[in-house]
């Protein structure tokens, strides 16, 4: 999930040209926890705060952002129960490549007429191109590459930036 930064220039930029309100970042923890993530966070992690979190704490903007640290599915489900559907701006993904075709899905819903999903990875260092039948991580971006050119409830948009970012505008 490391995002290089031109590509984390292009997403600020985008962000700040387009005014985006209500935005959603879908990551995954580099914790190494497959069972619980979020305990493993706590356990890898238990005497300092996250980075990200010091960083928003020293801008003084971090009342403005709800931090959840849980599975990126039971979250969107969270939201989109909770009547958020159709009000975010502005959805980032960049977390497990198996689920990212069910993060969009659910991105899709949560974001505006006119909102914004950026999909990172979506090269994957050009094995999607002919990805290996025992590469299931290939295959998954491949799959939804070729379901996100077809989408047409989409404008779409893919970048060779980094290792490859989708942007994608719901119509």
């Amino acid at each position: 999930m490391a995002i290089d930064i031109k590509t984390m220039f292009f997403l600020g930029l985008a962000v700040v040209l387009t005014g985006v309100g209500k935005s959603a970042f879908i990551g995954k923890s580099h914790s190494g926890g497959k069972d619980d993530p979020v305990l493993q966070y706590i356990v890898n992690n238990s005497l300092r705060e996250h980075p990200v979190l010091t960083k928003l704490r020293l801008a003084g903007v971090e009342n403005k952002i709800d931090v959840r640290q849980e599975i990126a599915m039971k979250t969107l489900d969270e939201l989109i129960a909770a009547g958020e559907a159709g009000t975010y701006d502005f959805v980032f993904i960049d977390a497990d490549k198996l689920n990212y075709d069910r993060y969009y899905e659910k991105s899709l819903e949560l974001i505006r007429t006119g909102g914004i999903i950026a999909i990172d990875n979506v090269l994957w260092s050009g094995k999607v191109v002919n990805p290996a039948p025992s590469d299931l991580t290939s295959q998954a971006l491949d799959a939804l590459n070729k379901k996100l050119h077809k989408d047409q409830r989409i404008d779409l948009s893919m970048l060779p930036v980094g290792d490859g970012l989708s942007i994608v505008i719901k119509r």
